[in-house]
């Protein structure tokens, strides 16, 4: 059903219009007073001083960064044809990212010229990595979404390989990474303004070739349309502007991909109008959300538990511990993968890694993390809840892999976007939980890795007893039931397993690794088809995997130590993207 073209703008003014009049009544700030710290600024009163150094420039600034990434989804979705490109999901806002913060480190003098331009490097490489990944199939909107997914998560193990060895240099990193609108002048307001201007002004004299991308490349090139000319503009004016407001605010999530998409259901049809409406949903949906975290109450400080954590570490616990991880969740990914028939299935492309994270996360901060057991229970809720999700949305559509697939990518940016919010809360432990997000094994202990060797031995079991529907499930629901399987029944029983299996091996070795798509990947590549050798073989090569990445953590930057999630992470990714290439 498509709503009507006004109703949700109007909707997000008038939240807009409530969330501000809220604040202000707070701040006993009447009409008057607020206008007139628009235009100048009273010293004679503090108020007067906030208003218009802090509060003024952070809204107008939030405006403006909504209206730009509106834009760019906008573009980048007519340029591709495709509804799920957007700067997070192409990777674009995370490589912008991880470029200013190897030139804060490594070139800071490149900043000091222009922090828009490294930003726009790291876009613009990060989206020519997306492209050829998945140019062999002819940009399909599923593997341009998996590609970006990739690239996401490589940038961000990338991101929190320089953040764990860099603290004081990168201090304060976290908070921006997260998206941060604090403003104390008008910088911000001053450097978007002419520069969505001029971008709009360009994409005006563009419109008639943009609106010919509709069309087929045939249709396009017989009217005389360059299309590899009109792409390469269109693109680059999205990465642009990206990339400004990377390096002016940070990692803004989801604008880009929510704005165009709910322009679209607002009954959009014509492109100007699409262009219109979504800079004008982001920067209304922006705005909105940054006044909303405004009012939330203070925060007393949240303790991150040092649980059994001693400082003499036994290598053979930590050993034992990423082996058993790696291998469960090797296991967990390869009944993922038979369940849905879908061989680039996995925990944490399907957000229920991300899921398991926050859950952990919400227990830490909430005070509650104080055993192994609450820590479980809150991996688990977490995890249940993005399955539960995933059912919930593609129940009507028969569970179609790549519909599941799409809304396990969106679940799990969804999940990142939030974990980031937490953990931009200013709290001085966050970096422990950093590390422990990175995959670090350091604070293993004998208790831990003989209750993991008990899970996982009672998990594998319970898979490897299932073996008969994961043999019978990839060949179709209606074959399912014709040999005696109830389908619903055994599908829920395997996702429950895999939401116990993640949340066991996530404990221990963080939500970034690639081990639950690589290992079940290589195993079917070596042979193993039928579900008890898939699950046998996957969760070797996991283990192996998984001490491997333990080992070349301790070695490739010695005498520090990287986390082995980090590592397998790395590892993965780059063996996905060689994959992901000759598919």
């Amino acid at each position: 059903m498509k709503l009507n073209l006004l109703w949700v703008p109007l909707a997000l003014l008038a939240a807009l219009l409530s969330l501000a009049s809220t604040q202000l009544g707070q701040w006993n700030v009447n009409a008057s007073m607020l206008w007139q710290s628009l235009w100048s600024l009273d010293n004679s009163a503090s108020i007067g001083v906030v208003m218009h150094l802090t509060w003024w420039p952070r809204l107008v600034t939030a405006l403006l960064a909504g209206a730009c990434l509106g834009l760019a989804g906008t573009l980048m979705q007519q340029v591709l044809r495709n509804p799920l490109a957007s700067p997070s999901t192409l990777g674009v806002a995370n490589g912008a990212s991880l470029a200013l913060m190897l030139a804060t480190l490594y070139a800071p003098w490149l900043l000091t010229w222009s922090s828009a331009m490294v930003a726009m490097s790291g876009g613009v490489l990060t989206m020519l990595v997306v492209f050829a990944l998945a140019w062999r199939r002819g940009l399909s909107p599923t593997v341009v979404v998996i590609a970006g997914l990739i690239l996401n998560l490589y940038c961000g193990a990338l991101s929190t390989v320089l953040l764990l060895m860099n603290q004081e240099a990168l201090h304060g990193m976290m908070v921006w990474g997260a998206g941060s609108m604090v403003q104390t002048d008008w910088h911000s307001v001053q450097a978007l303004l002419p520069r969505i201007g001029l971008a709009v002004v360009l994409i005006l004299a563009l419109l008639k070739p943009l609106n010919v991308l509709s069309l087929s490349d045939e249709g396009a090139k017989s009217l005389g349309v360059s299309l590899a000319k009109i792409r390469v503009i269109a693109l680059g004016l999205s990465v642009l502007l990206t990339a400004w407001v990377v390096s002016l605010i940070g990692v803004i999530g989801f604008v880009g991909l929510a704005a165009p998409a709910i322009a679209r259901l607002c009954g959009a049809r014509k492109l100007i109008t699409r262009l219109s409406l979504a800079m004008i949903l982001g920067a209304l949906m922006l705005a909105a959300t940054d006044l909303a975290v405004q009012l939330l109450p203070g925060r007393r400080a949240m303790m991150v538990p040092t649980g059994a954590a001693t400082a003499a570490l036994w290598r053979l616990p930590r050993l034992l511990a990423a082996a058993l991880a790696g291998g469960v969740l090797a296991v967990a990914g390869a009944v993922l993968q038979r369940l849905s028939a879908n061989p680039m299935a996995s925990p944490e492309v399907m957000g229920i890694s991300a899921g398991t994270a926050l859950g952990l996360i919400v227990t830490i901060f909430a005070g509650m993390g104080a055993s192994m057991l609450s820590l479980y229970v809150g991996g688990l809720i977490g995890a249940g809840a993005t399955l539960a999700l995933i059912v919930l949305l593609n129940r009507k559509t028969g569970f179609q892999p790549e519909k599941v697939l799409l809304t396990g990518v969106a679940i799990a940016a969804l999940m990142q976007a939030v974990q980031s919010f937490l953990m931009a809360g200013g709290d001085p432990r966050a970096y422990q939980v950093l590390a422990w997000i990175s995959g670090s094994t350091y604070y293993v202990t004998d208790s831990t890795v003989t209750t993991l060797a008990l899970v996982t031995a009672v998990l594998v079991a319970l898979g490897l007893m299932c073996q008969r529907w994961l043999d019978i499930l990839p060949l179709g629901g209606e074959t399912a039931q014709s040999l005696g399987v109830k389908v619903g029944r055994a599908r829920m029983v395997l996702l429950a397993l895999v939401a116990v299996m993640t949340v066991s091996a996530t404990l221990v070795v963080g939500p970034l690794s690639f081990v639950g798509l690589m290992a079940p990947h290589i195993a079917r590549s070596w042979g193993a088809k039928n579900a008890r050798a898939h699950m046998v073989t996957a969760g070797l090569i996991g283990m192996g995997l998984m001490l491997f990445a333990d080992w070349l953590g301790r070695q490739w930057l010695y005498p520090q130590e990287m986390p082995a999630g980090i590592i397998a992470s790395l590892i993965g990714g780059f063996y996905l993207m060689v994959v992901l290439r000759k598919l």
